[in-house]
């Protein structure tokens, strides 16, 4: 009797206790309600642990009437590394799993590189450009930072050519240990270009880029799969005609070979970091290329140019080039990117944002003229006897003695017959 009155004044005491005994467990948390412990943190272990078990027999009841919840066979462990498609499945409230996964989905979403398309307009000294272009990320990793993506341009001018650029292309973000952390990257490209002179050319390209924080580098090589093609052109010279001693001479149309010409280029590029509160990012770059071929004159000259994003969405820029053959060029460009915030920006994300920059390489294959017959002074032949036409030239106002040349014509008509054989023409001059 008295054990019993002592444990009904202790129950009485301790009212948070016998709450605890009739709170319901909740098998989808994991844990229990905080009512299911008793405020004071003091209470002996001895009185939770019989709590606990009092809800154990109850607790294997209704995870054997109710649908199974997964259990976790490890302990999450946490990486410094970013990895937003899986999350542990540990005994955690399913409102906060589900605030974890929407955090995190709405991280990658950001943090994804997301496909673009970009207009480009240049206005030359020599020539005006315009350029579509699409870049495409077909894998990527938000954990290793690196992805595979195409890169598609269509290029047309004002001078009527037109060219077409499909390229494949991986990088990576790394850190090395001289230049610091960057962009490494590698592309192929197939080009195919229809010039105004109406060649069809076509050539693979290869590049490899470093694009850091500070430092910029990028080298491309130019291989022409079809090397030449000849066509005629109208002589510039015009096409009028006139006699050489006895023969007929005329101008005809020129033979000319244009050949795609084999190459490279290379460029360093340096940021601006104190354009950084006015733009994105801006930098200045200097570089060289030099192209040569089996016919028709090397070309080899120097360029610099400047890029500046004023945000993420627009850039504006100059560039000059000079090489002996096409002499100098000068352009301003302005670039448009869709879908707005597409791209990566520079001051939100630092270098990691250089991984869906576009690529940079000539948007020409390369090619030169070589004149194989300037169709100057041509030599007029006969069909029929398959040799140069002979033409006797009279004139009666000429001293006697000729011979029948444009310089000394005979001085009669009789003269002009008696040398003139079978298939030649006499040519009788304006006389008095």
């Amino acid at each position: 009797m008295k054990h019993t009155t002592a444990l009904a004044i202790i129950m009485l005491m301790t009212p948070n206790v016998a709450m605890a005994q009739q709170a319901t467990y909740n098998p989808n948390s994991g844990i229990y309600p905080t009512a299911d412990y008793p405020t004071n943190t003091t209470a002996p272990n001895v009185e939770r642990a019989r709590i606990e078990t009092m809800h154990a027999p109850q607790q294997r009841t209704q995870r054997t009437t109710s649908k199974p919840q997964p259990i976790p066979t490890t302990t999450p462990v946490l990486s410094n590394k970013r990895n937003y498609e899986m999350f542990p499945t540990y005994a955690a409230p399913n409102k906060e799993r589900i605030a974890i996964e929407t955090k995190a989905k709405k991280k990658y979403d950001k943090e994804k590189l997301k496909p673009r398309l970009e207009g480009n307009y240049r206005y030359g000294n020599d020539r005006t450009i315009y350029m579509g272009e699409a870049w495409i990320p077909l894998k990527q990793s938000i954990e290793d930072n690196d992805v595979i993506f195409t890169d598609i341009r269509i290029m047309g001018d004002n001078k009527d050519n037109e060219e077409f650029n499909a390229g494949l292309g991986y990088r990576k973000l790394v850190e090395l240990p001289v230049v610091g952390e960057g962009v490494a990257g590698g592309m192929a490209w197939f080009d195919t270009r229809k010039t105004k002179r109406g060649s069809n050319l076509n050539q693979i390209t290869l590049g490899g880029e470093w694009l850091g924080a500070e430092w910029d580098m990028r080298g491309n090589a130019y291989l022409p799969m079809e090397k030449e093609e000849t066509f005629t052109t109208p002589n510039p010279n015009g096409a009028s005609g006139g006699f050489v001693g006895t023969q007929l001479i005329v101008n005809t149309d020129q033979t000319v070979t244009e050949e795609a010409l084999a190459g490279g280029d290379i460029e360093i590029g340096r940021r601006l970091d104190f354009m950084d509160g006015i733009t994105d990012s801006t930098r200045v770059y200097a570089g060289a290329y030099h192209f040569t071929g089996d016919l028709a004159e090397n070309v080899t000259g120097w360029r610099g140019r400047i890029a500046s994003d004023i945000t993420q969405d627009i850039q504006i820029g100059a560039r000059y080039q000079n090489d002996d053959v096409r002499g100098d060029q000068t352009y301003l460009e302005a670039t448009v990117r869709f879908p707005f915030k597409a791209k990566k920006s520079f001051q939100e994300e630092g270098v990691r944002s250089r991984l869906d920059e576009a690529p940079e390489r000539d948007i020409d294959i390369v090619s030169n003229n070589k004149v194989i017959d300037d169709g100057v002074g041509k030599t007029v032949i006969n069909n029929a006897t398959g040799v140069a036409q002979n033409v006797i030239h009279v004139d009666n106002t000429a001293g006697g003695g000729g011979d029948g040349s444009v310089t000394t014509p005979f001085d009669t008509l009789a003269a002009a017959q008696a040398a003139a054989g079978a298939n030649d023409l006499i040519y009788v001059n304006r006389g008095d």
